[in-house]
């Protein structure tokens, strides 16, 4: 039997089962069904989509300014880059 937090903030703790399903105590599915009705489920998908969004930018900003480590031409790797060192390099000397 597992323990859970139905919704996660429904502060409504449930006992559940993979055999048997969801079990509650006296008066769990009428709080449960308070809960819903007020508006908390509309509201816990709202949080866990902002939560989601969170963890989505934080995954782009690793990746995005993950340290420089050149391979042997210059480029980063991994970055699909059509420039190598040198070509900024030899940019920079004809501007010269």
């Amino acid at each position: 039997m597992n323990r859970a937090n139905y919704g996660r903030k429904s502060g409504v703790i449930i006992d559940s089962c993979r055999q048997h399903g969801l079990w509650f105590d006296a008066h769990e599915l009428g709080r449960i069904l308070h809960w819903i009705r007020a508006g908390g489920a509309v509201q816990a998908r709202k949080f866990d989509r902002e939560e989601e969004r969170d963890r989505e930018r934080q995954q782009r900003l690793q990746r995005d300014f993950e340290p420089f480590e050149p391979d042997l031409l210059g480029a980063r790797r991994g970055s699909g880059s059509l420039f190598t060192l040198g070509d900024v390099l030899g940019s920079l000397f004809d501007l010269y």
